[in-house]
């Protein structure tokens, strides 16, 4: 591993030692690595993404925060997260 690879690589080490899950693309697809050795091709790693809540107006199809879903009447919506 040269310098410029572990530059592109420490945030994900940084994510793995904060507990964070870390996935490896094989076969165009991305894996849960249980114990990753972070090893060949640093753009092969990544931070597992997490789902996002979305508060949408029920009246406007809006989306409002958090913040707004005492006032409005509401629904919460989990973002699915598409592999690019």
């Amino acid at each position: 591993m040269n310098r410029e690879q572990a530059k592109e690589l420490l945030p994900i080490i940084k994510a793995y030692a904060d507990g964070k899950e870390i996935e490896i693309r094989s076969d165009n697809e991305w894996r849960v690595l249980a114990d990753p050795n972070f090893g060949g091709n640093t753009k092969s790693y990544r931070v597992k993404l997490e789902p996002r809540v979305i508060f949408v107006d029920n009246e406007t199809n809006k989306i409002v925060g958090p913040h707004g879903a005492a006032r409005w009447q509401v629904t919460k919506f989990i973002e699915v997260l598409e592999d690019k």
